[in-house]
């Protein structure tokens, strides 16, 4: 078995730390797993993107993506959108939407596919007080979402994982856990049916 995943975003939402979780949680499952953060010296709002394997064998790769199993939008921006579209879905690939930022109707006309699924990462940050700079970090909801999507990892190793990174000390540690919950809790799948006009 060997998945791969597309995490496209904004400097500043959390999502390659989102991806760092990932990793640490299914190893704690485990399994392998690697991730590769794809940006350079970008700053906050800049559009970036990362890459993350998950595997029962040694992952011998350190390569781009082309064909994933999921892709997962933090950023709804023509820009981000427009790299979404360059990558291709396996057959069942699944789509992962954070749909506070996101016109699903754009998304579908760039990407056909109906397995859909969306959570409001930016409304949850916001609501449980993980705002930093004005910006929701939604990197914790979206991490929640995946492993309920994907199967995995599992959300206890979610948490711990999370304990590990953000530390047993960080005023910020319950916030993360609430936001890994929400976020598998929340995540809904969207039915929506593309055509070609």
């Amino acid at each position: 078995m060997l998945l791969e995943f597309v995490f496209i975003g904004r400097g500043g939402q959390g999502l390659y730390t989102a991806t760092e979780l990932l990793v640490k949680a299914v190893i704690m499952d485990g399994y392998y797993a690697q991730g590769i953060p794809f940006f350079g010296a970008e700053r906050r709002g800049a559009v970036t993107y990362s890459y993350l394997r998950i595997s029962d064998n040694k992952i011998a790769r350190h390569d781009k993506v082309l064909y994933a199993d999921g892709i997962i939008i933090g950023d709804g921006s023509p820009e981000a959108l427009r790299l979404a579209s360059l990558y291709r879905l396996k057959e069942n690939g699944k789509v992962l939407v954070n749909i506070d930022r996101l016109n699903i109707r754009e998304l579908s006309s760039k990407i056909s596919e109906t397995n859909i699924y969306a959570v409001g990462a930016d409304s949850l940050a916001r609501e449980e007080g993980l705002v930093i700079s004005g910006w929701p970090v939604i990197g914790p909801v979206m991490a929640g979402s995946f492993s309920r999507v994907f199967g995995l990892p599992r959300i206890d190793s979610l948490v711990e994982a999370a304990r590990s990174i953000v530390g047993e000390q960080s005023p910020l540690l319950l916030k993360n856990i609430r936001l890994i919950t929400r976020g598998y809790n929340e995540v809904r799948m969207i039915r929506y049916e593309y055509q070609r006009v």
